[in-house]
């Protein structure tokens, strides 16, 4: 319950425990008392956690994160039987956590833009910094992706909002 916690420690209960959320081909999985396959998503999304965590200063369990983006790269060479969308969609995100974790231009990124049109917004998001981070800002590939985003934006006088137009992206990743 939340009373268990201790806020003021809700960093070292983080990285204290995320070795038990791995399992051990490197990937995370939602529940730690329950031994569930890894999910890919959620194992690009706690690297990118983790990535901030060490951007801002804060110490992090090295041996889980290396695990992890281990995991991730045999994830890219060997995808799931999941829908196309889902793949896709973590494909994006996994293409932008191995950025940020310094990996220069990749195949992974020129995949997803020959298939940018399957791609959600955020997929195309998640390219488009990918390239910026691996290729420089000014990269064009990612100038490109971000106007096709930037296109997608509808403006009123009370809301921005964003029109999707993958059709059967996957939407309700975390």
């Amino acid at each position: 319950t939340a009373h268990d916690y201790n806020f003021d420690r809700i960093e070292e209960l983080f990285t204290g425990e995320i070795g038990r959320f791995q399992n051990a081909d490197g990937g995370f999985r939602a529940w730690k008392e329950h031994q569930t396959p890894s999910s890919p998503y959620l194992t690009a999304y706690t690297a990118l956690i983790l990535q901030a965590a060490k951007k801002n200063g804060r110490s992090i369990p090295e041996n889980e994160y290396r695990k992890a983006m281990e995991y991730l790269k045999s994830y890219v060479a060997r995808p799931g039987t999941e829908g196309y969308g889902y793949v896709l969609e973590t494909f994006s995100l996994i293409a932008y956590v191995r950025a940020a974790d310094g990996e220069r231009r990749s195949p992974l990124q020129d995949f997803l833009l020959q298939n940018q049109a399957k791609l959600s917004l955020r997929a195309k998001s998640h390219l488009a910094m990918s390239l910026a981070l691996s290729s420089g800002p000014s990269d064009k590939d990612a100038k490109a992706v971000l106007d096709r985003v930037r296109n997608r934006m509808e403006f009123t006088t009370r809301k921005v909002s964003f029109k999707e137009e993958a059709a059967g992206s996957y939407e309700q990743a975390y």
